[in-house]
């Protein structure tokens, strides 16, 4: 499949494809792609985020041993010399465009089809303010269709 695809559509594809019927108690977010693998849909964007808030990413900087190894080794020797390598981020990707905002700063946005290495970024390039403009709408418009206000579901544990 060489169309866009993201990891949050795998269990709705897996439960149609079981025939499981999702609860009405369920928060998903991510869709089924039997429809993008049969070519009856194509994705226009996907979306991740991740990374810490700012109190989380302070406490990279602690001396901290568990099970005889110092936790700042390896990759936590990443986060505690450079904390702000996790911070908060979104992107949305599209066949051409990917576009990454920080908590922190330093967004970016990337004409794919041109630099396919993204060693150019375009934020703030004026020949590429309408798609910046329109992926940022699209970014606000995924976060405020996922972001999560129902209450927590002690079965489910989320």
């Amino acid at each position: 499949c060489d169309a866009l695809t993201q990891h949050i559509d795998l269990p709705p594809t897996a439960l149609e494809l079981l025939g499981v019927a999702d609860d009405p108690g369920w928060i998903r977010h991510g869709r089924s792609l039997l429809p993008v693998l049969d070519g009856r849909e194509r994705p226009e964007a996907v979306y991740a985020d991740g990374g810490h808030e700012a109190h989380m990413r302070a406490r990279f900087n602690a001396e901290v041993w568990s099970k005889g190894h110092k936790a700042t080794a390896g990759k936590q020797l990443t986060y505690q010399q450079e904390p702000d390598s996790m911070a908060r981020c979104s992107m949305v990707r599209t066949e051409r465009y990917k576009l990454v905002m920080r908590e922190i700063g330093g967004h970016e946005l990337w004409d794919l089809a041109e630099d396919p290495w993204e060693l150019r970024n375009r934020w703030g390039d004026p020949a590429l303010a309408a798609v910046q403009a329109e992926l940022m709408e699209r970014l606000v418009r995924w976060h405020l269709r996922t972001v999560n206000d129902r209450p927590r579901v002690e079965r489910v544990g989320a």
